[in-house]
């Protein structure tokens, strides 16, 4: 597998856990401990695979 088969596998692994997460915190009504850390940790990970696939196209 190359990298960037690998970076897309991740960024839909994590743009799906994101989803599945906002979905939780939804229903429980808040963003606070540890889902809130989770999602914001989910999100700034995905930054940083979309900005490398971004690298990738400009290469």
């Amino acid at each position: 597998m190359d990298i960037k088969q690998y970076l897309f596998e991740l960024q839909e692994e994590l743009e799906t856990d994101i989803r599945f997460l906002k979905e939780t915190i939804k229903v429980e009504g808040h963003l606070i401990g540890d889902k809130g850390l989770e999602l914001i940790e989910m999100e700034s990970k995905l930054e940083l695979v979309n900005d490398l696939l971004d690298t990738f196209y400009h290469i």
